[in-house]
């Protein structure tokens, strides 16, 4: 299968010069590599070794998809996704760090994991109902809106604590004419804690231990349960070199926050 994806990269990435990345420099250095030069345009017929170093592209980004361990290999794809279209990614905090940079790049960027709008507004649609639940019976829950949402996005992409603290959602919109290549798949389930959070919690407690003799360890049960996961998740190689905003509901996605709009 995963060959197969390689093979279907190489052809989406070498099948046409994809005009939203011209301003992503990760993207046309590639471009110079394959033996193009500027200005970039789509031509009737494009050199050997544009498809060459795409070949050789396509095999190290699947690579990298792969060794992630995040998708059913049956329902991966490498395709071509076109505007107009919203797109979201998890990360920690509305204080944006720079990503690192890896081998398939010159420059940071912005992640590779992304969703889009429907399962964000399909959350907050879920949310909004429990919160007007929790209105007329406070026992039933004690999830605010926007407690609720992060919850329901960590279950549903499968993001472990220990991988983003679910503090905001970049946003990344593609115009009508925008088309980007992409890997796309259904997430697995994960962990609540990836397995090297698993081992750096459990090293932590070996150094504190609790004082409490005789009780449960409370970390242990928390550790072994599992997201599902089980919706499809969108890995782009290379992000529109555009300005990225963040989203959350007012006052964060905690216990008191309430959605926005």
């Amino acid at each position: 299968m995963w060959v197969d994806v390689t093979r279907n990269l190489a052809s989406v990435l070498g099948g046409e010069i994809f005009g939203a990345l011209l301003h992503t420099p990760s993207y046309t250095s590639i471009l110079r590599k394959g033996g193009l030069r500027a200005p970039f345009r789509n031509i009737g017929s494009l050199p050997a070794s544009f498809h060459d170093t795409w070949r050789v592209y396509a095999a190290l980004i699947v690579a990298k998809v792969q060794q992630a361990g995040s998708l059913a290999e049956d329902t991966v794809k490498a395709k071509v996704i076109s505007g107009p279209l919203t797109l979201y990614r998890a990360m920690d905090s509305h204080s944006s760090r720079p990503d690192e940079n890896d081998l398939r790049r010159d420059t940071s960027y912005f992640g590779d994991w992304w969703f889009e709008e429907a399962l964000l507004e399909e959350c907050r649609t879920h949310c909004k109902g429990m919160e007007a639940l929790r209105r007329k019976n406070p026992l039933l829950t004690n999830m605010a809106e926007g407690q609720c949402v992060r919850v329901l996005l960590r279950r549903k992409l499968a993001i472990s604590k220990d991988w983003s603290k679910v503090g905001a959602l970049r946003k990344l919109v593609l115009h009508a004419s925008d088309r980007i290549p992409v890997i796309t798949g259904i997430g697995l389930p994960m962990g609540m804690y990836s397995e090297d959070g698993r081992h750096k919690a459990m090293l932590e407690k070996a150094a504190f231990p609790r004082k409490e003799v005789g009780k449960p360890d409370a970390l242990l049960p928390v550790a072994s349960q599992m997201l599902p996961g089980g919706v499809e998740q969108i890995w782009i190689p290379f992000t529109p070199n555009r300005e990225i905003s963040l989203w959350a509901p007012p006052g964060g996605f905690g216990p008191y926050a309430r959605l926005g709009s």
